[in-house]
């Protein structure tokens, strides 16, 4: 068949040739063929306009916080040494 033999370095190059062509093979999109046998047609556009008021009773104040604030971890508790033992 082949006159030269097919060593073990030209084997790893083609099955990770083989490969690679599979894996970009397997992420194309699938292609979605869908024919459409019914139209409709819309007649009829409808406007609505609707007013909108709004009445603001009290006004609040705004919080601003710092991120350095708010970003701190409560105190974490002290540790307890453990008591010697009288030697």
């Amino acid at each position: 068949m082949f006159a030269k033999k097919l060593c073990r370095r030209d084997l790893l190059k083609f099955s990770a040739i083989g490969l690679a062509g599979t894996v970009l093979a397997a992420c194309q999109p699938k292609v979605v063929e869908k024919v459409v046998k019914e139209t409709v047609v819309v007649e009829k556009k409808v406007e609505v306009e609707k007013e909108v008021t709004k009445v603001v009773e009290k006004e609040v104040p705004k919080e601003v916080k710092s991120w350095r604030r708010s970003s701190r971890r409560p105190p974490s508790p002290r540790r307890r040494s453990l008591p010697r033992s009288p030697s």
